[in-house]
């Protein structure tokens, strides 16, 4: 939960992919969720993303982040988790 506007973790979400390098498939802005793939990496599993910013109050915006793997494996499932938090410690820290 963060204390700031819908529009405000939109923008910095769809910021953040683009510094991680990952290509954005489709980004609704009214609903708040936005699609990506994350490019091909040779030692790193590749990524689906979907991120949802979903508008509880004025000022308040709930945040949910998934990085789903291309193929699934013990180390892409832990690397999933390591991506998952990497992102939200990049928000939190941009805001």
């Amino acid at each position: 939960m963060y204390n700031y506007q819908h529009t405000v973790i939109y923008k910095l979400c769809k910021c953040m992919l683009m510094k991680k390098r990952c290509k954005i498939i489709s980004s609704d802005k009214k609903n708040g969720i936005i699609h990506a793939k994350s490019k091909f990496r040779l030692f790193r599993p590749s990524f689906s993303i979907q991120i949802e910013s979903k508008e509880i109050d004025n000022n308040q915006t709930k945040l949910s982040v998934d990085f789903i793997p291309k193929n699934t494996n013990k180390r892409s499932i832990t690397i999933q988790e390591t991506e998952e938090t990497r992102f939200l410690e990049m928000v939190n820290h941009y805001l």
